[in-house]
């Protein structure tokens, strides 16, 4: 049996200067305020399958609506926030830490990291300590890299 579909494309809409909250006439007057300050992408596929009667939205179509300015503001705060929110977590964790694991249990972890644990795949890592202040995630990381050692086949 061959399944018929049809795909829909609803219409892009770049900007909605209109001055009432539902130019279209779809709104009950539950809605207040104007669309003035928003910027709206009506982008959304979906495929319709005329046999079973199911509405499927296709994979990189997509639809927003924000107000305007607020990308710009979310970028200048960016960094303000991703660092707050880095410092609230770090401070838990460290209370936990302190709590929960021993001296010898994090030295533990520290060899594993490294590779310096018995039974392990013989290689050198390399730690690089990351202090990236522009970009995300802002604050510093460790950067691990291993290189494996290929052990040659022994000749009789």
């Amino acid at each position: 049996m061959i399944q018929k579909s049809q795909t829909h494309r609803t219409p892009k809409l770049a900007q909605n200067k209109s001055n009432s909250s539902c130019s279209d006439g779809a709104c009950d007057g539950a809605t207040s305020g104007s669309t003035e300050n928003l910027n709206i992408l009506e982008n959304t596929e979906c495929k319709f399958n005329v046999n079973s009667f199911k509405l499927v939205y296709v994979v990189n179509s997509e639809s927003y609506l924000y107000k305007r300015m607020a990308l710009k503001r979310a970028k200048e705060t960016h960094k303000k926030v991703s660092l707050r929110l880095h410092n609230k977590f770090q401070s838990w964790l460290d209370g936990w830490a302190q709590e929960n694991v021993s001296t010898e249990q994090s030295k533990a972890c520290t060899d594993w990291l490294m590779g310096d644990v018995d039974g392990l795949k013989e290689s050198t890592t390399k730690r690089v300590d990351l202090h990236p202040s522009e970009r995300a995630p802002f604050c510093p990381y460790n950067k691990y890299t291993v290189v494996y050692h290929t052990q040659q086949p022994q000749k009789d």
